[in-house]
């Protein structure tokens, strides 16, 4: 063990940290418990009183154990109140006039960091006499001495902590660099009129980048912390307020194994390393995925499509084939041939007479001229028309010698409404139901008139 830590140990440093505990905790527990106001003050009302406040606050709110609540509680109860950082800390003084950086750097480098004047001003810190080393020194670690009650506080509650060990040393190098401008001077007045923000670095900035860069694997951040655990005040018992050497920081130098983290935190930061690259790869597979089901989606409502489409052909093939074998049938039990061709047309030849021309006829859907027609019942109908193209002297008795069945050959009829041979022109309409073309017999009263 170095010197340095024997005579932090003989200064009696543990025990100022154990009455600082059990001050802030009687006070917790005062307006916790007691629903009581607590009258807090001390010789000068900057340092024991801050101290005690700051740390009560941190033991009532949850939000002030988080990082944001943190600085707000030190911009409140320390910045804001007063604290002579300049001389208990042995910040260097500015005079506000002149250039800051050169000022601190002559400062540092004589090693001469006079008290604040305006606190010398005061009746309790008013100049000594020149032989006198507590005129100028004053310095005394009371800011550190809180932090290190927060450590202890920590290591009684893991879980209660938004930040770490490590952040408190961090801050607490970065508070005694004189890098920032935050804790320069000894009051908020004194920094306004030496331009301390406009000069000086914000140190809250510079933890929030160093954070930022490694998101919630930075060391930074407390790998237990659970809000929900620890939602309300922390009440802890007098057994617990046994305070312990800060290793991380007061044996970082003299001890440095004693100092680093815990083998257990080791572990489970690096668990939480893998665990945050386990789901960034896992949200990329997620995307993937949802992208392939996409295209696969799609894929199968254009199969779907298509077997629809490749269904209603089939079903229009074997319509058009019924069609064609009704035509063909209708077409033999009137003696006569039918003939399709690719595009449509359909021929029909008349096997009795060789000098007519062939009758032609189109077939559609809907035609309004009537070549053919059919719905789409299961009782298909089909309705033909034949046209003469030559012009007999009795063009009604050639149609019916041409194409009707039921004429004997003396010329009469047998059909008993004939309703052909009614017609005053050179058509003649048939109408045929070829579902029912197999039970038909001369003397049904199927085919009709219109």
């Amino acid at each position: 063990m170095s010197a340095s830590v024997s005579t932090l140990g003989d200064s009696g440093w543990l025990i100022h940290v154990q009455s600082i505990l059990a001050g802030s905790a009687w006070i917790a527990a005062q307006i916790a418990l007691e629903s009581a106001s607590v009258l807090v003050h001390c010789s000068d009302g900057w340092d024991r009183t801050t101290q005690l406040v700051a740390l009560a606050n941190l033991l009532l709110d949850p939000y002030y154990r988080t990082f944001a609540g943190f600085q707000a509680l030190v911009e409140k109860d320390w910045l804001a109140f007063g604290h002579p950082f300049s001389d208990r800390v042995g910040m260097p003084t500015l005079s506000g006039s002149g250039d800051i950086s050169f000022e601190l750097c002559r400062q540092s480098s004589t090693g001469s960091f006079p008290s604040s004047p305006m606190r010398q001003s005061s009746g309790s810190l008013a100049p000594q006499a020149s032989g006198s080393s507590h005129a100028q020194n004053n310095y005394s670690p009371i800011f550190l001495q809180w932090v290190d009650c927060i450590s202890q506080l920590m290591r009684m509650y893991p879980f209660a902590f938004e930040f770490s060990s490590a952040f408190l040393v961090d801050f607490l190098d970065c508070v005694l660099s004189c890098r920032f401008g935050n804790f320069l001077c000894s009051s908020e007045k004194e920094r306004q009129q030496c331009g301390v923000a406009e000069a000086c670095g914000c140190l809250w900035a510079y933890l929030a980048d160093l954070r930022s860069s490694a998101g919630s694997s930075h060391v930074h951040y407390n790998l237990f912390y659970d809000p929900l655990k620890h939602n309300g005040p922390l009440l802890p018992p007098a057994a617990a307020l046994a305070p312990t050497l800060w290793p991380q920081f007061h044996l970082r130098w003299a001890c440095p194994t004693e100092a680093q983290t815990g083998e257990l935190e080791a572990q489970c930061r690096d668990m939480a390393i893998k665990f945050s690259e386990l789901k960034k790869a896992k949200e990329l597979a997620e995307k993937k995925a949802k992208e392939t089901m996409i295209a696969m989606e799609s894929q199968t409502a254009e199969l779907r499509k298509e077997k629809q489409l490749r269904s209603k052909a089939v079903n229009v093939a074997s319509r058009a084939s019924k069609e064609s074998e009704a035509i063909n049938r209708a077409g033999q039990s009137l003696g006569r041939k039918v003939q399709f061709s690719s595009s449509g047309d359909c021929t029909v030849d008349f096997e009795g007479n060789t000098t007519e021309n062939p009758l032609k006829m189109s077939a559609s859907k809907r035609v309004s001229d009537g070549s053919i027609q059919y719905d789409e019942k299961s009782d298909f109908s089909v309705s033909v028309t034949v046209m003469d193209d030559v012009v007999s002297s009795n063009p009604i008795g050639r149609v019916c010698e041409a194409l009707c069945p039921l004429r004997t050959g003396d010329g009469g009829c047998r059909w008993p409404d004939a309703g052909c041979a009614q017609l005053g022109s050179q058509f003649v309409g048939l109408k045929a139901n070829f579902d029912a073309f197999d039970r038909l017999s001369i003397y049904d009263s199927y085919f009709q008139s219109e």
